[in-house]
């Protein structure tokens, strides 16, 4: 997902990787008061890539942003990755960015607590605004892609090696 395209393009040119879900949780998925702070300082350096759906922050990011890369994923694929995942991370008992867990209630909740919730209910949602932002972001001059299948996100991956 964004977080491995993340790590490869930041391992491929050689920049830091901001991840906004480390900078914005606290243990137990608390969101942290100081996330707003975390991303102004994370991107002051010159070259960074950065993965995450943060719209609040947008105002700090996207101006210094030079390309933005979209992965349009059709929903089933957005969604089963998300299942699969998050299931793993639980039966592994995996620490996410050193300080959460995942947990069964989180995951099957019926609300915004739960990634798998947020993943089905919201892509349409998400996928409107990115489709109003990509006309904006090209109009700023920025390099878009929008990458479909995970066949363009290899491809892509690729072309930067």
């Amino acid at each position: 997902g964004k977080s491995t395209l993340a790590n490869n393009i930041s391992r491929i040119l050689g920049i830091p990787h901001i991840e906004l879900d480390a900078l914005h949780h606290e243990e137990g998925f608390t969101p942290s008061p100081e996330f707003m702070d975390r991303v102004s300082q994370s991107v002051k350096v010159a070259d960074w890539v950065m993965d995450g759906n943060y719209i609040r922050c947008a105002h700090i990011t996207e101006p210094q942003a030079t390309h933005v890369i979209w992965l349009d994923l059709p929903r089933y694929i957005v969604v089963w990755s998300v299942i699969v995942r998050s299931f793993w991370r639980l039966w592994n008992n995996t620490l996410l960015w050193g300080k959460c867990r995942e947990t069964i209630s989180n995951l099957i909740q019926p609300n915004n607590k739960s990634v798998i919730w947020y993943a089905f209910f919201h892509y349409m949602i998400l996928k409107e605004k990115y489709e109003a932002a990509i006309i904006k972001w090209k109009e700023e001059g920025k390099i878009v892609y929008r990458l479909k299948s995970r066949a363009e996100v290899n491809q892509f991956v690729e072309k930067l090696q």
